[in-house]
C-alpha cells in the first residue's frame, strides 16, 4: 500500500532527477477542487493551510482509503528552503480492486525555468 511518506519519497527522486534545488523542508497543502487563481494565473493559498509531512500523513491515508481513481502529488516549487507539495484528488472513485493510483508531477515551467521559485505559480496570504 502506498503511503505518503513512499510517495513522497519517489517525488523526491524524480524531482532532483529533473533539476530541482536542494530543500531543507516540505510543506503539503491538499487542493479544493476549485482554487482562486490570481490575475498572473497563480493559485491563492493561505499559508495556515501548508501542512508538515506528519500532519498530513492521516488525511493522506484516508484519501487513499475512499478509493478515488488517482491522486496527484505535484512539487510545485521552493519558498524559500521548503518545498511545496500539492495533493490533488479524482472527483470520480476508481475499480477498488485496482486501487489508487498516486502520479507524481514536477512544477510548471515557468517555475523550473525561474530557479524553481513557488511564487510564479502559487500565491501564499495570510488569513
Amino acid at each position: 500500500m502506498e503511503t505518503l511518506a513512499s510517495s513522497l519519497e519517489r517525488l523526491s527522486t524524480f524531482l532532483r532527477e529533473i533539476g530541482c534545488p536542494p530543500w531543507k523542508d516540505m510543506r503539503v497543502v491538499f487542493l479544493e477542487p476549485r482554487e482562486t487563481l490570481d490575475e498572473e494565473l497563480r493559485m491563492t493559498l493561505a499559508r495556515d493551510r501548508l501542512l508538515t509531512v506528519d500532519e498530513a500523513r492521516e488525511p493522506f491515508a484516508a484519501l487513499l482509503a475512499r478509493g478515488g481513481a488517482w491522486v496527484n502529488l505535484s512539487g510545485v516549487g521552493l519558498d524559500g528552503e521548503t518545498l511545496l507539495v500539492t495533493v490533488e484528488a479524482s472527483r470520480g472513485l476508481g475499480p477498488a480492486e485496482v486501487g489508487t493510483s498516486v502520479n507524481l508531477s514536477g512544477p510548471e515551467r515557468r517555475t523550473s525555468d525561474n530557479g524553481w521559485a513557488a511564487s510564479r505559480a502559487v500565491l501564499l496570504v495570510e488569513r
